[in-house]
């Protein structure tokens, strides 16, 4: 477990799909407990954390916190039992090739877990695509997180959005924009310390002065397209 990459609450609550509060809840039940959690610590999990929370969220009322932890409790014994069982708690992307038995049989149900395993794995992909396209360097706007060769920081391009500027007219003044980095941006917004989320361009810029907003229309555009 020693070089298993650790993982934050954001990124969990971004793989599973809910909030921070829902994880620690979970965390505070001791429904999810070592080894997928390195000291108790919330802000360092294993990703396997993340589609087992994802079962946990999706039984709730229908199982009880004993039974869920049961459930968790004989897939990490599982896993603890294998070799390679830190392509498991790393939440891996061969794990779709590994042959494991993700199912437990408990009273007279019977539990796939893998659902939550594949849904977490596909946006455990999309975090590592928002960093592999968003870098923060000291040389470059202070440090503020930007797209990768630009000097445009990620929190100015939300605040444009959220202020009502669409897709057009944002790539009317960023040409090399395409909607994969806006949802990059988002997703990169959700899971990253680095980045407080901001809804206008005075957030996003407290040491400047906003002094004109214009937006400008291209042929065959309309300013809020």
């Amino acid at each position: 477990m020693c070089t298993t990459r650790f993982i934050s609450l954001a990124e969990a609550a971004f793989m599973v799909g809910a909030t921070e509060h829902e994880i620690s809840r979970l965390l505070a039940d001791r429904v999810l407990a070592l080894p997928l959690v390195d000291d108790g610590s919330a802000e360092k999990l294993v990703p396997l954390v993340a589609p087992l929370a994802s079962f946990c969220l999706a039984t709730h009322g229908d199982l009880t916190p004993l039974a869920q932890a049961r459930v968790i409790r004989t897939l990490t014994e599982r896993v603890k039992a294998r070799q390679d069982f830190e392509l498991f708690l790393g939440l891996h992307e061969q794990l779709g090739s590994t042959d494991f038995n993700w199912t437990v049989a408990w009273s007279c149900i019977t539990m796939d877990i893998w659902p939550f395993v594949a849904e977490s794995l596909e946006r455990a992909a999309q975090i590592a695509q928002a960093r592999s396209v968003i870098r923060s360097d000291p040389k470059v706007m202070g440090g503020l997180p930007c797209f990768s060769g630009t000097r445009l920081p990620v929190a100015n391009l939300l605040a444009l959005k959220r202020g009502g500027l669409g897709f057009a007219a944002l790539k009317a003044a960023y040409p090399f924009l395409i909607e994969e980095l806006v949802t990059a941006a988002e997703v990169y917004e959700s899971v990253s310390a680095e980045l407080d989320k901001v809804t206008t361009f005075e957030q996003a810029n407290p040491e400047g002065k906003l002094i004109r907003r214009k937006v400008v229309q291209t042929k065959g555009t309309k300013p809020n397209d």
